[in-house]
């Protein structure tokens, strides 16, 4: 059955001005006020579940604070804080500080990567070269341009960042070059005048370069003649899945002199290389091939990529010098990113895996070398040599990329080289100094979320507030507190409902007491607020009811309702008590029976029984 309101205005009206014969209903509306809903609302002070220790030096902005033991019990505040202008910070008076012996070192790595078309990789090149002519440079930058589009090398490969204009071959610092090309008459000096000047290859190898020197002859490394251009192939090519050369030089592998601090590699197939790959162990390499091979750039590219990554990504790289503190007993904790961390190792604040960009598996350690830096003041009444001669730093080992070291002092030591630490006190390194504690003590901040709880009674609310700790606001509750607010009831339409509000809940941080008042009537000068409590009718409460729908929108089990327009539930025809409708009609209506029937049956109630008598008067 559907209801229609036509041009009638839609207005609303109390039951007890329904009229059913000039209103249409389309909706019923019912308001129960005893369903209410209570939120609790944390303020960002006492939403918060911590316990962390104080770190020396840590501010904080009043003297108030309150600070706990492991027990999470209070402490004592005399002579934890010292005030520095209108800011505090926790100095224990008793502690104790010293600054650890600090040393120096280098570690040196050896790289073990293997070539990835999704790496890039950029090799940093330079020469020495005469400064007016720049005829070295010409040729290296005419020979390595554009080599990915000329098909040389894949695309992720480029030399100096793909600047290779002349100049970028000779400015740049020794420290930054991976490889070095260097034209000589005989391998050792640049020139051949009659002062030649030396080529200083330690300064390079040190630098951890590969030197290319390019000569027509080599007093160290003496290569043979051949009668005509011999192929010469890479055994295991880099970049490209064949690559290979001529030449009519050739050096024999097996009659290199014999140097143990050097390896002879040899990338090509058999005994014979028309480039020597001298690797001088720990430091760098040598690359020594006859001066065509600089004077034909572009007919030997391809062999000398091969060459050079070979090279590049079996090269050694060394940090610059790092500093390390570290002494005689290793201390309980290390702070770290603001954290107390435990510590069990002296290890370098260094990660040498991120120092060189590089995996666990492309680095292997070759060398760290020490310098330990000892005080030549001799040890009197007035002053103490914290690190005598008879002290020495070792490195013990290597845990995911950080150095591990140790300090030995000889048994033979005159005095102490440091504080002895009190039995049962703490020590830490908080990034300068050694510190010695009594105890740790911690910031304790509580979250009040799982420690207020409601009851609501017929005329009040009572609110129960469990014991609780505050660092920042300087509070150790002992025991709960429970609160009662009493309802505002207001009478509405007859019915006495409670009248919504919401409360503050503070606490006086001078007697620690808990307090509270209309959100509205809250002023900063009572405390600091805590929470909030919002008593509030739930959207539920409003019950709408359509009464357009069969039954008139009822649930089954509803009470019977006569005021809606169609409660019956059967072909949508209003419901009233049970009864018989009597209906009689003139004789000659009787032919027409049955079509009376089915019109009475449309319209008649749902529970009424029709009867029809025919007659006449």
């Amino acid at each position: 059955m559907k209801i229609f309101p036509s041009t009638h205005k839609i207005k609303s009206v109390t039951e007890s001005h329904v009229d059913l014969d000039l209103n249409v209903p389309l909706a019923y509306i019912e308001l129960d006020y005893s369903k209410y809903k209570i939120d609790k609302v944390m303020k960002d002070i006492a939403n918060t579940d911590v316990k962390t220790e104080v770190l020396v030096n840590q501010e904080f902005s009043s003297p108030s604070v309150k600070l706990f033991n492991k027990f999470s019990e209070a402490v004592n505040m005399d002579n934890l804080l010292t005030r520095v202008g209108d800011k505090y910070y926790y100095r224990p008076k008793d502690m104790i500080s010293f600054e650890p012996q600090r040393f120096n070192y280098t570690a040196t790595i050896k790289t073990n990567i293997a070539y990835k078309i999704a790496n890039r990789y950029n090799i940093n090149v330079a020469c020495v070269d005469d400064v007016d002519s720049l005829d070295l440079s010409k040729r290296i930058a005419a020979g390595f341009s554009n080599p990915s589009a000329r098909e040389i090398v894949p695309p992720n490969i480029s030399i100096n960042n793909n600047r290779l204009d002349a100049y970028t071959f000779t400015d740049m610092s020794i420290t930054d070059c991976d490889v070095l090309f260097i034209e000589s008459p005989d391998g050792i000096h640049y020139d051949d005048s009659q002062k030649p000047t030396e080529i200083d290859k330690i300064l390079f190898l040190n630098n951890n370069a590969a030197i290319w020197i390019a000569s027509d002859y080599n007093k160290n490394y003496p290569y043979e003649n051949t009668s005509s251009f011999d192929e010469y192939t890479i055994k295991t090519p880099i970049l490209n899945s064949k690559t290979s050369m001529l030449s009519d030089v050739y050096f024999d592998i097996n009659a290199m002199p014999y140097n143990p601090n050097v390896i002879y590699h040899n990338i090509f197939n058999g005994n014979k290389a028309p480039i020597l790959v001298v690797e001088h162990i720990g430091k760098g390499y040598e690359i020594i091939s006859h001066s065509s091979i600089l004077n034909n750039i572009e007919e030997n590219i391809k062999v000398m990529y091969e060459v050079i990554m070979f090279c590049y990504l079996n090269r050694y790289e060394t940090t610059t010098n790092l500093r390390q503190w570290i002494t005689s007993e290793i201390p309980d904790y290390q702070i770290e990113s603001g954290k107390l961390v435990k510590k069990k190792y002296f290890m370098s604040d260094v990660d040498l895996y991120k120092y060189f960009n590089l995996k666990a598996s492309e680095l292997i350690l070759y060398n760290v070398n020490i310098v330990d830096e000892h005080t030549n003041t001799t040890p009197d009444d007035n002053t103490q040599d914290l690190y005598d001669y008879a002290t020495s730093i070792q490195f013990i080992g290597m845990n995911g990329g950080r150095l591990m070291f140790d300090k030995v002092t000889s048994s033979n030591s005159t005095y102490s080289t440091e504080p002895k630490k009190p039995t049962n006190w703490i020590s830490m390194y908080d990034g300068d100094n050694i510190i010695y504690l009594r105890e740790l003590h911690y910031i304790v901040e509580t979250d009040l979320s799982g420690k207020v709880f409601t009851v609501i009674n017929e005329d009040d609310l009572k609110v129960k507030i469990l014991a609780f700790k505050s660092t920042s606001l300087g509070v150790d509750t002992q025991m709960p507190f429970e609160k009662t607010i009493p309802f505002v009831k207001t009478s509405v339409n007859g019915v006495e409902r409670i009248r919504e509000a919401e409360y503050a809940f503070y606490i006086n941080v001078h007697n620690q007491e808990i307090g509270f008042d209309f959100l509205e009537d809250f002023t900063e000068d009572k405390g600091e607020m805590l929470f909030t409590i919002r008593v509030y009718q739930t959207p539920d409460s409003i019950q709408v009811t359509d009464m357009r729908q069969l039954g008139g929108g009822l649930k089954e089990d509803a009470a019977d309702n006569y005021n809606l327009m169609d409660i019956g539930h059967i072909n949508g025809r209003p419901y009233r008590p049970a009864g018989t409708v009597v209906f009689t009609l003139p004789t000659k209506y009787k032919e027409y029976e049955n079509l009376i029937e089915k019109a009475i049956k449309k319209y008649i109630g749902a529970s009424d029984v029709p009867v029809i008598f025919f007659e006449d008067k």
